[in-house]
């Protein structure tokens, strides 16, 4: 059984924390909260509609929180950005209940709290040996409690091409061997958990197409595409997966 342990301990980060401080001090518009809706879709479907507390890993600018929010859950999280304590006050402006967050690096965290959902969207795929991270979500769960995990597709032959053409520098800061969530089902069922959902979801997309040049392309890739089955390794744009502790 894979344990933290017997984990290689250094972590390599794709993305240094450097990068996310840059990142977010550009972002003028990053305290509104804008919500995926394939993404809350895909949560909606599988996780109870309950008042359980959810804690979320880079949870900055808290987008991914508010669909929990939406659910009635107490919102928790942990960011390195210095503007994540903001978010209590930005989230409960909303309407949301809220419980803590913590400026801090996840990899030297830890908490005698538990929660019932535990969850993390577009982290993991930017380190190294996230094996040891996956452990780490695990620790914070509550027994029965759900975890929750989203990277995008990069490993896809469709979305590779295209992040690899139109923004690779963004594509050097992911690892994509991490982008297989079949892998970290394996991870979880050795420490008792019942997977729920695990694959790729989403129809053909893009993110971040953004300047009028793109437009045509955008136009003939969504065109007729959009039709496709939703599940698709090849180009479907997230990998996800949520399981349940049962030990």
């Amino acid at each position: 059984m894979i344990t933290i342990r017997n984990i290689k301990m250094e972590i390599k980060n794709y993305a240094e924390d450097k990068y996310w401080h840059e990142f977010y001090d550009k972002e003028t518009d990053h305290i509104i909260i804008k919500k995926n809706k394939i993404v809350k879709d895909w949560i909606n479907k599988y996780l109870p509609k309950n008042n359980l507390s959810c804690f979320e890993i880079g949870c900055f600018p808290g987008n991914y929180l508010a669909i929990f929010g939406d659910l009635g859950y107490i919102l928790n999280g942990i960011d390195i950005y210095n503007e994540v304590n903001s978010l209590s006050a930005t989230l409960n402006a909303l309407g949301y209940k809220v419980g803590g967050f913590f400026c801090d690096n996840f990899i030297n965290f830890s908490s005698d709290i538990k929660f019932d959902v535990v969850c993390s969207f577009g982290f993991l795929e930017h380190f190294e040996n996230w094996e040891y991270l996956i452990i780490k979500h695990c620790e914070l769960l509550k027994s029965k409690g759900y975890l929750v995990i989203e990277v995008p597709n990069y490993s896809g032959l469709m979305q590779r091409i295209f992040r690899i053409i139109k923004d690779y520098n963004n594509y050097k800061l992911h690892n994509i061997k991490s982008m297989n969530p079949f892998k970290w089902a394996s991870i979880l069922k050795e420490q008792g958990f019942e997977i729920i959902y695990c694959g790729y979801f989403g129809p053909v997309y893009f993110q971040d197409i953004k300047d009028r040049s793109d437009s045509k392309i955008k136009a003939f890739l969504f065109k007729g595409l959009t039709k496709l089955p939703w599940n698709k390794e090849v180009y479907s744009p997230f990998c996800g997966l949520i399981a349940r502790k049962c030990k």
